[in-house]
């Protein structure tokens, strides 16, 4: 059971970073067309800098726009080159000996119906060792209680009655038995009661542990699945959040060219689109990684 606990968390662990993986390729994407499109924005104020419509200010926060979103991008690099090293540890190789190419996301995230709490009981392989431990804990209070009852053998001794050294191996002097011996535990000064007793001590540890164990997985099942259905809602409506303000940048940028709006205003819509961007690939990575704990708390 605890060989495949460790296996079961070690799959968990592949899942998340696999995911994390892909919404970085995904992430990835997103910087390099905002940084693209940056650089369309900055063009723009170049011209209106060169047509003498506007000061060099609006060009200058354009180019920090485009610098501050490219060191993103190459910091994503830093973040996806980490999670591909997090895999080929969990893999049992060597970082340089895998390599996963970028790729678009195309993971339906299934949707993991919880079953009844006996076969959670069944499954969760942390409650089958706790289990295990707690039965193991109980046959011990026999072992420790059988230290008061006496212990017989059968056998054969030999010993010499003579305590001279130089008689030590004359026969003459050897005395024989055969028969049952008899040893019992009568004045121990209480050894005997204070191991039973913590061995009974152990043995409500363990009761408890148990109780835990299952009290903490029933957690863990309501917990993923109430991220589960709530991660759903929450991105239903950031998919909405994130076209009104990709709506808004595309009205900001028009205002700009015929001269009705600062463009402040284009880098703070624009600013606002990346990061409604950026709140959707991490609800979606959310969702992934719900599902996979979901999976790992239903025990497999």
């Amino acid at each position: 059971a605890d060989l495949a606990n460790a296996r079961l968390s070690a799959q968990a662990d592949l899942a998340t970073n696999y995911f994390g993986l892909r919404i970085s390729d995904d992430r990835k994407r997103l910087y390099e067309a905002t940084v693209a499109a940056y650089a369309r924005s900055m063009q723009i104020a170049q011209n209106q800098v060169d047509a003498g419509i506007v000061s060099r200010v609006d060009l200058v926060q354009a180019q920090t726009q485009y610098e501050q979103t490219r060191a993103q991008l190459v910091n994503e690099g830093i973040n996806r080159a980490l999670l591909e090293h997090a895999i080929a540890l969990l893999m049992g190789k060597a970082p340089s000996e895998v390599t996963i190419e970028p790729e678009r996301t195309q993971i339906n995230i299934p949707s993991v119906e919880a079953g009844i709490p006996s076969s959670l009981l069944e499954r969760r392989p942390d409650i089958a060792s706790a289990e295990r431990s707690m039965a193991s804990a109980n046959a011990q209070i026999g072992v420790a209680m059988g230290a008061y009852y006496p212990q017989i053998s059968l056998g054969a001794t030999i010993g010499f009655l003579s305590g001279g050294v130089g008689s030590l191996l004359q026969i003459a002097n050897a005395t024989w038995s055969v028969g049952p011996q008899l040893a019992g535990t009568f004045l121990d000064g209480g050894a005997v009661k204070a191991q039973v007793e913590g061995a009974r001590a152990n043995y409500d540890a363990t009761v408890a542990t148990y109780r835990q164990t299952v009290l903490t997985a029933f957690q863990q099942v309501e917990d993923a699945l109430a991220q589960q259905r709530i991660l759903v809602q929450q991105e239903q409506v950031q998919r909405a959040a994130v076209a009104a303000a990709r709506e808004a940048e595309r009205l900001s940028l028009n205002q700009y060219r015929v001269g009705t709006v600062p463009y402040t205003t284009v880098v703070q819509t624009q600013a606002a689109a990346l990061a409604a961007e950026q709140t959707l690939l991490t609800i979606r990575l959310n969702r992934m990684v719900a599902s996979a704990n979901l999976v790992k708390a239903l025990g497999g």
